[in-house]
């Protein structure tokens, strides 16, 4: 048997690392459902997550809404 090609070494470390870090998701993604089945409530991280997303949501549809020409008579501009 010939020498390890180095980039087959790579190739296989990276095979592991992304086989890992799947069953890392896989294991947190059991734990965060035992939890919420057991009762437990989202923490401030995921509050906070989701006043960012509410936010962003309320700024998508500000940012979608019709705008006013100003040229327009019913653009009431103070003087």
């Amino acid at each position: 048997m010939g020498p390890i090609d180095t980039y087959d070494l790579m190739e296989y470390r990276a095979r592991e690392l992304r086989r890992i870090a799947e069953r890392e998701r896989q294991v947190s993604r059991a734990r965060q459902r035992a939890r919420y089945s057991a009762g437990a409530r989202p923490t401030r991280v995921a509050m906070a997550r989701a006043r960012v997303a509410a936010g962003l949501e309320r700024l998508a549809a500000r940012l979608d809404a019709p705008t006013v020409d100003p040229a327009s008579p019913d653009a009431r501009r103070p003087t």
